[in-house]
C-alpha cells in the first residue's frame, strides 16, 4: 500500500477511535494518549494529523456528526416530496427515530460530541443552529404547504408547529441518551405518532375505517 494510502487508513483509524472516545468519557476525559493507544498509533501521529485536541475534536465534528447531519436532512428532503402531507410528517419522525434504533451506541457519541463540540468551539455551535433553523424552515414550508392542500389543519400556527416539531425530536433522542429509562425509540415513535395525529386531518388506516363504520 502507498504512503498516501496509509496515511488515509491511519487518519480514518484515529476519527473512528476518537468517536467512540469521545462518545463514552466526554471531550474532557478523554486523551490524546488514550486516542493513539486504542488507535495502535504513535501520540505524535495523532498530533501530526489533527494538531491539539480541540483539532481532533473538531475533526471528528467534520467527519463523523456533520455527515451524519446531512445525510438525515437528505433522507428528511426526500421524504418531503411526497404529496400525502399527514404520511409525510409521520416519516420523518419515523426517520429519526429508526436511525437511532439502528446504532444506539454510535448516535449516542454522536450527540455527546456535539454537546462537547459546541461548548469547545463556538464556530461548531453557529454551525449547529444553523443546520437546525434550515431544518425547521424546511418543516415550516412543508406545513405551510400542506395547509395549501388540505392536508393540514390549517387552524396550526406552522411555525409553531415546526418548532415542536424539531424539538420533539431533538428531545427525544436526547432522552434516549440521558434518560434511557423513560422508554425505547418504538415507544417514543408511538407516542410521538398519537400527538402528531392531532394535527393532521388524514389520521392513521385503522382510525378512518372506525370513523367509516360509526359516522
Amino acid at each position: 500500500m502507498s504512503r498516501r494510502g496509509d496515511s488515509k487508513v491511519t487518519r480514518q483509524a484515529i476519527l473512528d477511535i476518537a468517536l467512540e472516545l469521545f462518545g463514552r468519557y466526554g471531550y474532557h476525559r478523554t486523551s490524546i494518549t488514550m486516542v493513539a493507544k486504542a488507535a495502535k498509533v504513535y501520540r505524535s501521529s495523532v498530533a501530526f494529523y489533527f494538531g491539539t485536541k480541540k483539532d481532533l475534536l473538531r475533526g471528528v465534528y467534520d467527519y463523523h456528526v456533520t455527515k451524519w447531519m446531512d445525510d438525515m436532512s437528505k433522507r428528511v428532503f426526500l421524504a418531503v416530496k411526497s404529496d400525502n402531507h399527514a404520511e409525510v410528517m409521520r416519516a420523518i419522525i419515523q426517520i429519526y427515530l429508526d436511525d437511532y434504533a439502528e446504532n444506539p451506541v454510535n448516535r449516542n457519541a454522536m450527540l455527546r460530541i456535539a454537546v462537547d463540540a459546541t461548548h469547545e468551539l463556538p464556530e461548531l455551535s453557529a454551525r449547529l443552529q444553523e443546520h437546525y433553523l434550515h431544518f425547521r424552515e424546511m418543516i415550516e414550508m412543508f406545513i405551510w404547504a400542506g395547509q395549501a392542500a388540505g392536508g393540514i389543519n390549517r387552524n396550526v400556527d406552522p411555525v409553531a408547529l415546526a418548532k415542536v416539531c424539531v424539538l420533539t425530536l431533538l428531545g427525544c433522542q436526547c432522552a434516549l441518551y440521558l434518560a434511557p429509562e423513560l422508554g425505547t425509540a418504538n415507544e417514543h415513535l408511538r407516542h410521538l405518532h398519537s400527538l402528531l395525529n392531532t394535527f393532521l386531518l388524514d389520521p392513521p388506516a385503522e382510525k378512518a375505517d372506525e370513523r367509516a363504520k360509526n359516522p
